[in-house]
């Protein structure tokens, strides 16, 4: 049974079609105003013949819930992050290793070019009923604690560290010293102000949205990690449209990069200042310092990501 039993699914009166987009993250985030306006380019370029009806905020259900549902055409799009979708193609890891990136140019030089089309056109993903559309950023992951300034990955040894339930992320904290704590993004600020987690890592959005700065005044910025978000489509869905609308629909999905990308800079921007005007400890590292980090989480480029060498390489080489 769906989730989205009782509405209008996928159906047509006076020749509109209703579709449906699930994003877990809150209203007015930048994320969820791109995905209106993906809605709304949709809407404008169809005439009012196609309408994507947004839901925030994990209204419909979780990501890992929100894919299941791409899967069979439960839901018709879903924002989600790379981290969750690479559970259906695993070769996505090679995106979200640590300190992969030289910076977020380099990433959207990456996504932009041939290595992100063949992700969006990824065989494996519509094998399983998944269609890529368009990125989005997640912007850059730094550490934040609740005792002290981090300059090293010594400084971590010991910390009970929230992560992404991933192996990569719980390899990632393991091999600075920490205590990788998988947990729901919800539980994190009581775990945080009771004392049953040390630290935690996100982008600043996230870190600032969650009021997170609250009870962990101290966070590094290393940009440890940088791990985009798609925007992805159920192939059962797509295939009922036309291949003008599905042309339509993908570059609309595009096109809407543009407009999360000019809100995360400025949502990143005042983040940044509410931190400092909360009087968090903002440490920002010197380049040797960030090196020592690299060098931690090296050996996971062999355990974790052997299989992915070749897109790796690719990466490092686009310019």
């Amino acid at each position: 049974m769906s989730i989205l039993s009782g509405c209008s699914k996928l159906t047509s009166s006076k020749e509109v079609t209703r579709l449906f987009l699930a994003n877990n993250n809150a209203e007015g985030y930048p994320t969820s105003v791109a995905c209106d306006e993906f809605a709304r380019l949709v809407k404008e370029r169809t005439n009012g013949r196609i309408i994507i009806e947004t839901y925030h905020n994990s209204v419909l259900a979780d990501e890992p819930s929100c894919i299941e549902q791409i899967q069979v055409g439960g839901i018709d799009f879903a924002r989600v992050g790379v981290a969750t979708l690479a559970k259906y193609d695993d070769s996505l890891n090679a995106l979200q290793l640590p300190y992969l990136y030289r910076d977020e140019e380099h990433m959207w030089n990456v996504l932009n070019g041939e290595i992100g089309q063949s992700f969006l056109n990824s065989e494996t993903l519509k094998e399983k009923g998944i269609m890529g559309l368009a990125w989005y950023t997640g912007g850059s992951r730094n550490f934040y604690n609740t005792h002290k300034e981090i300059h090293t990955p010594e400084d971590l040894v010991g910390m009970k560290v929230r992560v992404l339930e991933s192996k990569l992320n719980m390899g990632m904290v393991s091999a600075m010293g920490g205590e990788p704590k998988p947990m729901n993004f919800a539980d994190v600020y009581n775990a945080l102000e009771k004392g049953t987690l040390d630290a935690a890592e996100n982008n600043w959005a996230s870190y600032i949205s969650s009021s997170h700065y609250k009870v962990a005044k101290y966070i590094t910025v290393d940009e440890h990690l940088r791990i985009p978000e798609i925007i992805i489509a159920s192939k059962k869905s797509m295939e009922k449209l036309s291949e003008e609308d599905q042309k339509i629909i993908a570059e609309c999905a595009k096109e809407s990069t543009d407009t999360q990308l000019k809100l995360w800079k400025n949502y990143e921007e005042e983040s940044v200042k509410t931190a400092e005007e909360a009087g968090c400890h903002i440490t920002y590292l010197t380049a040797d310092q960030v090196s020592l980090f690299q060098k931690s989480v090296e050996n996971l480029y062999e355990t974790e990501a052997a299989t992915y060498k070749d897109i790796i390489d690719a990466i490092a080489a686009v310019k």
